[in-house]
Parts: structure tokens; sequence; C-alpha cells
């Protein structure tokens, strides 16, 4: 992800309640861009640099008896840092993650998954993000090997394109002869290190859950694929992101009695040109059979909903309207409870249809020689 991206995602990562973890080379402006979000947001910038932590202890502060009134200790509190904000709208930067001491590791995760750290909260309206270098070989840091780690963070490879650094130094300098070098010998920016990759990163139910809460924020599809990466894994976010894509919506049985005008193209694409998804209309079938008889418990349907219905049986194949109004037959409570016995069922028009379609089921039986039953016949 480049830094133009990770600026547009970080505010729906605030708005989730994840927290990232920023995972890039050293220069390459990680901590910048955090401190940028920050001040063009109204958040306060608090920043901590794990490596240089010894335990928890650096964190929690130090230890105090609390004393009733005759003195005696009756608890342990921690007389917090400074440096742990306490006004509302802060934002934590907890860099240098993976040089972490493993005491300190425990506290951060707890401080990253509840928001709190004993009797530490981040102040309302907080958020914490994290950052750390890659386990290459570039770089002497902590293994994590463990799915305690990956499932905490949304792991995100920042990868700063070329422009972004000559637009940061044209904003910083003006026009300057270094920006003009770095573009025409752009191997030279920084010195070539060891590639790395979210292969650390497997799914999880947890991770499915976090990312169902990422992507209900309404964030941008190319973004949630992204960010997807950090959190269930490259495999795993590939083969979600093709089946979004390759999935059909179900209309749903409310838009076709309340809005069908609104969904009916969509009603149309199940079954036009090369397309005979006659399972998807058989569901919506069955889903409003279930929502009429649902909602004839409250109140019949309307007038509205009444013609919506008509609406939808003269649009759908003429077999699968036939299919319908047989499957409401087995639904006493539905053709004798409900409006549709007045006003649905006695529509001349639908009435023909189903005679039509009948008709045809029984020249088809005829021919292949099966006697045609009663309870075949709809009415």
């Amino acid at each position: 992800m480049d830094i133009k991206n990770l600026q547009i995602a970080l505010p729906f990562l605030a708005k989730s309640g994840l927290v990232p973890n920023i995972i890039g080379n050293h220069g390459i402006g990680k901590s910048s861009v955090v401190k940028q979000f920050a001040l063009e947001n109204g958040y306060s910038f608090h920043p901590f640099f794990l490596g240089q932590m010894s335990d928890a202890g650096d964190l929690l502060g130090l230890p105090e008896f609390d004393r009733d009134k005759s003195g005696k200790a009756v608890s342990t509190s921690f007389i917090h840092p400074k440096k742990l904000p306490k006004q509302p709208k802060s934002l934590l930067f907890f860099d240098e993650l993976n040089r972490a001491h493993k005491d300190l590791l425990q506290a951060i995760f707890q401080l990253a998954l509840e928001g709190e750290l004993h009797d530490y909260k981040i102040p309302e309206d907080s958020i914490i993000v994290m950052a750390m270098n890659p386990a290459t070989d570039d770089y002497s840091v902590l293994d994590f090997g463990d799915k305690a780690f990956n499932d905490r963070f949304v792991h995100i490879k920042l990868d700063p394109t070329v422009s972004e650094f000559t637009s940061f130094m044209d904003k910083k300098y003006g026009s300057n002869s270094i920006s003009e070098f770095v573009m025409e010998n752009t191997k030279l920016l920084e010195e070539e290190l060891s590639s790395f990759n979210l292969d650390f990163v497997k799914p999880s139910r947890r991770s499915w859950d976090r990312l169902m809460t990422l992507e209900n924020t309404g964030i941008p599809e190319d973004l949630l694929r992204e960010l997807g990466f950090g959190i269930v894994g490259v495999e795993a976010m590939i083969a979600y992101s093709s089946y979004k894509a390759s999935r059909v919506k179900i209309v749903s049985a409310k838009d076709v009695l309340n809005d069908f005008d609104r969904v009916k193209p969509l009603v149309e694409k199940y079954f036009t040109g090369d397309t005979l998804r006659s399972d998807i209309i058989s569901t919506i079938n069955e889903n409003l059979i279930t929502e009429i008889l649902t909602s004839s418990e409250k109140a019949p349907l309307t007038k509205e909903q009444d013609k919506n219905l008509e609406k939808y049986f003269f649009t759908i194949p003429k077999e699968l309207a036939y299919a319908f109004v047989f499957s409401m037959k087995g639904q006493p409570k539905v053709t004798n409870e409900t409006t549709l016995h007045q006003g649905f069922f006695q529509n001349q028009k639908i009435v023909e249809l189903i005679k039509e379609v009948k008709a045809a089921k029984d020249s088809y039986k005829a021919k292949e020689g099966t006697k045609i039953q009663k309870e075949d016949i709809p009415f």
C-alpha cells in the first residue's frame, strides 16, 4: 500500500476500532504519515518507542498502595507515565513493535485488543496505531509466528512510490535538484533491502469477524481488498474478493412487495439472455410466501403490495409463476386469510395465465402418458 491509500484507509480503520500495524523499511515515513493524520483529524499525537522500553512497568508506571482510613494497604494502583494521554481524541502511536521486550508485548496486546491496561483506559474517541520494521535479513527483530500476534492487528505493508517522495521534497523545499535526480535515478533513492510479504497472516474466525467490521464502515472495495491481505491473508482475501465479484444478489421479498419497480431490472437479469437462474427465482418465491405469512399476522397486505406482487408475477417466466402459485396452494393461511384471497387469486389475468401454463403442462404430461392428478390444479 502506498502513502496515499494509507491516508485514505486510516479514517476507516479508526471508525472500525481495528488497530493497524504499519510494516515498512526504516525512513519511508511511517511515523510521519500517522502524525500528519493525527494533526489533520483533530487527534493529539503521542508516540512511544517500544524498543527503548525494558518491560511493562515503563508503560504502566510505578505501583503504589491504596490505603483505607486506618492506613492499611487494600489494593495496588499505578502512577501512569505522563506520556500516557488522558484527554479525549488522542492517537497513541507505538513504534518498533517487534523490537519490544517480550514482557512488554502482552501489555501492548491487551491495550490494542481491549483498549485498556490494568487500571488505565485509553481516552474516549482515541485510537491506537502500531508500526514496525519488517522481519528481514536487514533488521534484527523479534520473530512473530504465533496467531495471537497476527489476529490482533490489521497488518499493512507500506510501500511508498517514488513520486510520493519527490512530491514531499517539492512541498518542503520547492523545486529542487534532488527530486529531479531521484526521478531520473530511481534505483538510487534508497538502499535496496530484502523484500518481505504478508504470508504470515492467516485466516481465523476472529479475523473474518474483524474483516466484516471493517467492511461495514463503507470502505471502498479496493481498499478493503488491500487491507484484507493483512487481516485474513492474501489467499483468503483474493478468494473472498472473487466470490463477491461473481455472486448474484438475491432480491429480497420485502423489496418485491414494497418497491418492485426499483428491483425489477435485477429480477429480469435472472432470466435474460443466456441466464436462467430458476433457482434464484424459486428462492424469492419461497421468501415471498414466508414474508406474506409473517406480515399477515400483523396486518394484511396493502393494495400497493398486492399490486407489486402482481407485477412480479407477470415479470418472471410463466412456468415459475405457476410454481409460485402452486407453492402457495399448500399454505392455507396464505390463500384463505390474507388479501391475496380477495385480490391476487381473483385477478382474471392471473387466472388466465395459470390456465395457460396448466394446459401446457397437461399436454406435456399427456404425451408422456401421465394422468393429471387433481392436486396438480392450483385452485
